[in-house]
């Protein structure tokens, strides 16, 4: 979207090592509904190729390799 070098990211060293997304909104009663909302349906799509692959698209070209060892290690972890 022609905007590449103005965009930064993050660590968050409150967050744990794999997160499923992180979801902002407005600090008030909708913002709590909104949230909840997002909430259930994050859960339900964040084990989906389909999220793998939107967490891979925007993730930079050296953090894919971090993500995929952990989505895979996460994987093996639940499986047991």
């Amino acid at each position: 979207m022609g905007f590449e070098g103005d965009l930064t990211q993050l660590s968050l060293t409150e967050a744990p090592a794999l997160s499923i997304g992180y979801i902002g909104c407005t600090k008030n009663k909708q913002g709590e509904v909104t949230v909840k909302l997002l909430d259930e349906a994050l859960e339900k799509i964040a084990h989906t190729d389909a999220f793998h692959d939107v967490l891979v698209r925007w993730l930079p070209d050296n953090l894919q390799p971090i993500l995929e060892k952990r989505l895979k290690d996460r994987n093996e972890s639940a499986a047991h």
